[in-house]
């Protein structure tokens, strides 16, 4: 299986709480009015997040002997 990691800046905080972003994220869409895909925290998909999956969100976990985000679901 091919890791796949993250390829973007990295994200510093959660675009819908504002809380800085440690070691996981979600890049998903979210049911908030106006907003379609937010990279968010956990806390955040799991009240305005759709799941993930193709078409709904993947989750990332940082490994920190690497500095890389890896995809971890979704």
């Amino acid at each position: 299986m091919t890791k796949k990691i993250w390829m973007g800046t990295p994200p510093k905080k959660c675009q819908l709480c504002g809380e800085p972003i440690t070691d996981t994220f979600i890049d998903g869409r979210v049911v908030r009015k106006g907003a379609t895909w937010a990279i968010m925290c956990s806390t955040c998909h799991l009240n305005e997040g759709v799941g993930l999956g193709l078409g709904f969100g993947q989750k990332y976990q940082l490994d920190s002997i690497n500095d890389e985000w890896i995809k971890i679901e979704g």
